[in-house]
C-alpha cells in the first residue's frame, strides 16, 4: 500500500475509532443510571455528555500546546491512547465518577484527532486529493456514529441485562488499537518538520510520502521548492503578537510575505461559528419528536422499539449523506457547496414553517383546547395527545422529510469543507506553528458553541415552537451572503498560492475578483519554484499566471501577490 493511502486510512480509523466512543457513551450513561449502579436522577447522564463536550473543547487547545514540541504523529498517538484510557475506564466503571473521567477523555481524543488528522492529511496530500481526504475523514466520522448506534440497537433488542454497555465500550479496542499502530508506521508531516527546523527528517518523510528516493530528481525539486517558501514566511508577522498579547508584531523583513494571520483567523473561526448555528442541531431534536410521534400515530402504540428503529436508522442516512460531497467538491469548490448548503437549509426551514404553520390552524379550529395549541410543536395532530380526531400523518411525514432533506444539504455544503477549509488556510510553513492555532482556536470556539446550542435549542423549542425554525431560516440567509462576499476558492491551489493570494493584502470583499471565486483546474507540467519541471505533485503552478515559474523578489519591497500573482512595492 503507498504511504500516503496508509496515512489517510489510519487517520480515517483513528476519526471512525474516537466518534464510535463519543456516541457508544450514552448507551453507559443510561445502563448505569437504569441499573442502579449510579444512584442519581436522569441528569446524570446529561453530565455524561458535559464531560464528553469539555474534552472536546480542551482537545483542540492541547493540540495547539503541544504542536510547538511535537508534530502530528505524536499528537494522534496521544489522542489514540487517550481513547484506549478511556475505553478501559468506561468498561469497567462501577461508579458515575469513573464514567465522567471516561467521558473526558473520550472528548479529548475526538478533539484531538479531529484538529490535527485535517492539517496532517492537508500538509501531506497533494493538492488535487486534499479535499477528497478530508471528506473521507468525514465519512469515516459519521459511520463511526452510525456503526455505534447500530450495535446500541442489537444489543438493546437482545440484551437480558443491564451491563450490555460494558461490551459495547470494549468495542472501542478493535478500532483504537489497530488504529494506533497504522498511525505509527505512517510518516510524519514534511511540512512541520522543516517549519522546524528540521530539514535532513523533512526531506526524508517527504520521499516517503511521495514513495520515491529522496534523491530523486522531483523529491529535490519538490523539496528546494519547499525551503524556498519557507524562507519567505519564516520571519513574518506572528499570530501571537497581534491576537493575544499587546506586543507588536515584527516588521517583515523586504522580500518576505506578510501572512496577514488575523485574517485568516477571522474566515474560519467565522466559518466554524456559522456552521454550529444554521439550526441542524434544532432540527435534529425536532425529528426525533417526530420519530416518535409519527411511529406512535401509524402503530397506535406507545412502544419503545419503534421510535428505536426509526432513530437507528437516521444517523445512516446522515451517513449517506456525507459521501456526494466526495464527487461535487473537487469540481463545484467549497464556495459553492457552501452557499448551496445554507440556500437549501433555508428553503427547507422555510417549507417546513409554512406546512407546519397551515397543518396547526386546521387543527386548531377543530379543537377548542387552548392548551393543545400551546404544546403543538408543529402541529396538533402530532404532538398533542389531548385530541380527540384522527390523526393526520401526512403532515408529519411532510415535515419530516423535509428536515431529513435539511441534513442532505447540511451534510452537503459545511460538514466537511470547514475543517478543510480552517486546514488549508493556514500560513503552510510558518514557524510558529499559526496553521495550527488557527485550526485549534475555530474547532474549539465551534464546540463551545455546540455546548450551548445543546441546552438552548430545547428551550427555544418548546417555548418558540416552529418560529423557533424562522430564526435558522434568517440566519442560513445571511451566511450564504457572508461566504459569497468574504471568503475564497481554496480548491485547486495548492497551500503555497493561499499564501502568496495573502501576502498581496487583497480586498477582503472577493466579490470582483474571479480568480479567488473560482476553481483552479490545475496542469501537468510544473511546479512551484521549479520553472517548469515537474514536480512531486505533478501539478502545475506559476506565481504570475499560476502555470509555470516563480518571479524572482525585489529587494526592498515586500512581494504582495493574489491569484492573479501581481507583485505590488510595500508601502
Amino acid at each position: 500500500m503507498a504511504t500516503s493511502k496508509l496515512l489517510s486510512w489510519a487517520l480515517c480509523l483513528a476519526l471512525f475509532g474516537a466518534a464510535f466512543s463519543s456516541r457508544i457513551l450514552s448507551i453507559a450513561a443510561s445502563s448505569l443510571t437504569a441499573t442502579g449502579i449510579a444512584s442519581g436522577t436522569r441528569s446524570l447522564s446529561s453530565w455524561v455528555a458535559v464531560a464528553l463536550m469539555v474534552g472536546m473543547i480542551v482537545g483542540p487547545l492541547l493540540v495547539w500546546l503541544l504542536s510547538r514540541f511535537v508534530g502530528r504523529k505524536p499528537v494522534v498517538l496521544c489522542a489514540i491512547v487517550s481513547g484506549i484510557l478511556a475505553a478501559i475506564l468506561t468498561t469497567s466503571a462501577s461508579l458515575m465518577q469513573q464514567l465522567f473521567v471516561g467521558a473526558g477523555f473520550t472528548g479529548l481524543s475526538l478533539g484531538m484527532v479531529v484538529t490535527t488528522a485535517s492539517l496532517w492529511l492537508v500538509e501531506t496530500a497533494e493538492t488535487p486529493d486534499r479535499c477528497k481526504k478530508i471528506v473521507l475523514l468525514n465519512i469515516a466520522a459519521a459511520a463511526g456514529s452510525a456503526v455505534a448506534t447500530w450495535i446500541e440497537f442489537i444489543f438493546t433488542m437482545t440484551a437480558t441485562n443491564g451491563q450490555v454497555f460494558r461490551a459495547c465500550m470494549a468495542l472501542q479496542l478493535v478500532f483504537q488499537v489497530p488504529a494506533f499502530f497504522l498511525v505509527f508506521r505512517s510518516p510524519e508531516s514534511f511540512r512541520w518538520l522543516l517549519s522546524h527546523d528540521k530539514p535532513d527528517e523533512a526531506r526524508s518523510a517527504l520521499a516517503r510520502i511521495r514513495n520515491q528516493p529522496q534523491n530523486s530528481p522531483p523529491i529535490t525539486a519538490r523539496f528546494n521548492a519547499l525551503v524556498h517558501h519557507r524562507q519567505q514566511t519564516a520571519s513574518t508577522p506572528y499570530l501571537y503578537g497581534r491576537c493575544i498579547t499587546s506586543r507588536k508584531s515584527p516588521t517583515p523583513h523586504p522580500g518576505m510575505l506578510h501572512l496577514h494571520v488575523p485574517r485568516r483567523l477571522a474566515l474560519v473561526t467565522g466559518l466554524q461559528t456559522m456552521a454550529t448555528l444554521m439550526g441542524i442541531q434544532t432540527a435534529n431534536l425536532y425529528l426525533s419528536y417526530l420519530l416518535r410521534n409519527l411511529f406512535a400515530q401509524a402503530s397506535g402504540s406507545s412502544s419503545y422499539h419503534g421510535p428505536l428503529i426509526l432513530a437507528t436508522f437516521l444517523p445512516t442516512i446522515d451517513f449517506l449523506f456525507t459521501i456526494p460531497p466526495l464527487f461535487l467538491l473537487p469540481r463545484l469548490g467549497i464556495r459553492k457547496l457552501m452557499i448551496t448548503g445554507s440556500l437549501g437549509l433555508a428553503t427547507c426551514l422555510l417549507v417546513a414553517v409554512i406546512v407546519s404553520s397551515t397543518n396547526a390552524s386546521l387543527s386548531s379550529s377543530s379543537s377548542s383546547s387552548s392548551s393543545s395549541s400551546s404544546t403543538t410543536l408543529f402541529f396538533t395532530s402530532s404532538f398533542a395527545t389531548t385530541t380527540t380526531h384522527t390523526p393526520n400523518l401526512a403532515p408529519t411525514a411532510a415535515v419530516f422529510t423535509v428536515l431529513l432533506t435539511a441534513y442532505f444539504f447540511y451534510d452537503l455544503g459545511w460538514n466537511a469543507t470547514t475543517f478543510l477549509f480552517q486546514s488549508e488556510l493556514g500560513p503552510s510553513l510558518n514557524s510558529h506553528d499559526e496553521n495550527t492555532a488557527l485550526a485549534s482556536i475555530a474547532t474549539a470556539t465551534r464546540f463551545a458553541i455546540e455546548v450551548a446550542m445543546v441546552f438552548s435549542s430545547s428551550y427555544g423549542v418548546f417555548e418558540l415552537g416552529r418560529f423557533y425554525l424562522l430564526i435558522w431560516l434568517f440566519t442560513n440567509l445571511a451566511f450564504a451572503a457572508v461566504v459569497f462576499v468574504f471568503y475564497p476558492e481554496t480548491v485547486g491551489r495548492s497551500l503555497e498560492e493561499i499564501d502568496l493570494y495573502f501576502a498581496r493584502a487583497p480586498r477582503k470583499v472577493v466579490v470582483r475578483d474571479r480568480d479567488a471565486r473560482g476553481v483552479r483546474k490545475r496542469k501537468s507540467g510544473g511546479y512551484y519554484g521549479g520553472g517548469g519541471e515537474r514536480g512531486g505533485d505533478g501539478e502545475s503552478v506559476e506565481v504570475r499566471q499560476w502555470h509555470g515559474r516563480a518571479e524572482e523578489m525585489v529587494p526592498g519591497r515586500e512581494a504582495r501577490m493574489g491569484w492573479r500573482g501581481v507583485a505590488e512595492p510595500c508601502k
